[in-house]
């Protein structure tokens, strides 16, 4: 398995020819070397990320009308959830936009 995983990542003409040799699918080649759950775990946190920061930028609207695309593109960079949870209670009590802006400061 860590074999298939290595050559997948380093070469996958390789890995093409290590699947068909093992008559396997590339579903099955991906499932054995344990990459199809890792994959859908990342899936999974990266969908969860987009969320919170789109209910960050949707909050924002909602109480100013208009997000500057600045301020929504800081937002969307964040990659960390716990971050976004701070910056969803920024957004549901600052004062302004630009009060709000503090809070993108890292």
């Amino acid at each position: 398995n860590a074999y298939i995983d290595v050559v997948l990542r380093a070469n996958p003409l390789t890995f093409q020819e290590i699947r068909e040799k093992m008559k396997m699918t590339f579903d099955e080649a991906i499932e054995k070397c344990g990459l199809a759950a890792k994959w859908r775990n990342q899936g999974r946190e990266w969908g969860a990320i987009r969320e919170k920061a789109n209910a960050v930028i949707t909050v924002l609207h909602t109480r100013f009308q208009s997000v500057p695309e600045t301020v929504q593109k800081s937002i969307r960079s964040y990659s960390d959830l716990t971050a976004l949870d701070s910056l969803l209670q920024a957004a549901v009590t600052c004062e302004s936009i630009k009060d709000f802006r503090q809070n993108l400061i890292r």
